[in-house]
């Protein structure tokens, strides 16, 4: 009888054992086990999402690059298409370049212009706390250097409108602006809070020098001429319509509506 009560005894010991050893093997392994390593891969494989195409997007203050173009340089005096390129450097300050390829006039008296235009622009920005729109003031400039083939002689059609009797006389001329202006206006994100779409619009008031190198004589008499006809048209009913083919200083006010993806 003791015999087998020790032999039960023994049993029990020995189950109790193994239970605790199968106890033990099921608990959570410790942080930085191996066992742990192989389980957090497992979860990160089967948990995380795809990558998003923009994880993290940058604040509308954060130093960056946007490219653009402004619709308006289609618009001026001497227009054609424009590329805008600006950098971020700080919170508030910003640095801009607009290059213009000029290839026609937005004047009717001369041959189609060529040439190119610099627009560099530094700006001061304002940021309120929702950075919804963001307002700014800056000093900008242009350089503007273009040349186009110009009258010196109108063309002899005969009497009453008849057929022509001489070509008009033309020359090539050469144009240079320089100027200046204080700017002011606003930049907006269009894309909500990806801040990657922008919208800026300013205008500014400043002067600007017009020159025209090389004016051969015959154009600058031409030019005189037809300041001096009674039927000269006369722009917005208030200016001269060839004053601005005299070199001079002039008022210089730029606008801008600009559209630019921010990198």
């Amino acid at each position: 009888m003791k015999r087998t009560l020790l032999i039960a005894t023994t049993i029990l010991l020995a189950l109790q054992s193994m239970a605790q050893d199968i106890e033990l093997n099921h608990e959570k392994p410790t942080a930085g086990t191996k066992a742990e390593l192989i389980r957090r891969a497992k979860l990160k494989k089967n948990y995380v999402t795809d990558k998003a195409l923009d994880p993290r997007p940058p604040s509308p203050s954060e130093p960056g690059v946007t490219v653009g173009t402004n619709f308006l340089s289609l618009l001026e005096e001497d227009a054609g298409p424009s590329l805008w390129v600006e950098y971020r450097f700080s919170k508030h300050l910003e640095f801009g370049l607009q290059g213009t390829w000029v290839f026609y006039s937005g004047r009717n008296d001369d041959f189609p212009h060529n040439g190119f235009r610099f627009q560099p622009d530094l700006k001061y920005y304002f940021l309120p706390k929702h950075h919804k729109i963001m307002p700014f003031v800056g000093l900008g400039g242009v350089f503007t250097q273009v040349h186009y083939r110009a009258f010196t002689t109108e063309p002899d059609d005969g009497m009453a409108g008849g057929p022509s009797f001489s070509k008009a006389g033309t020359t090539m001329e050469n144009k240079r602006m320089l100027g200046y202006a204080i700017i002011f206006g606003f930049k907006k994100y269009l894309d909500r809070d990806r801040h990657r779409l922008a919208l800026e619009v300013y205008m500014g008031l400043g002067g600007k020098w017009k020159s025209f190198p090389g004016r051969s004589a015959e154009r600058t008499k031409y030019i005189e001429n037809r300041i001096n006809d009674l039927h000269n048209p006369i722009d917005f009913g208030f200016f001269d319509g060839y004053e601005y083919l005299r070199p001079n200083q002039y008022a210089y006010i730029p606008v801008c509506v600009k559209i630019g993806y921010r990198f």
